[in-house]
């Protein structure tokens, strides 16, 4: 999602849905035997494309909700002395 933080939460929650849907689409259209082909990533070596689609989109959702809960967390209050 481009420019998130000008979005609302509402707004940002609905180019999300937008993006999953469109991967969805695309990934329905790939054909049963294109899944077992060898593809090679840079940072995560080689994989097929099933590996590739089951490893990284997965975990780049869980690292951008990872983000987004240390950007809207409020700062830690000054302790007491």
């Amino acid at each position: 999602v481009v420019n998130g933080e000008a979005m609302t939460p509402a707004e940002a929650a609905e180019a999300i849905r937008g993006a999953v849907q469109q991967a969805a689409t695309i990934i329905r259209r790939i054909p049963t035997d294109a899944w077992t082909q060898p593809v090679r990533h840079l940072r995560y070596g080689d994989l097929t494309v099933g590996g590739y689609i089951d490893q990284l989109p997965v975990q780049r959702v869980r690292d951008h909700l990872t983000q987004t809960g240390a950007a809207i967390r409020p700062p830690a209050a000054p302790r007491a002395m």
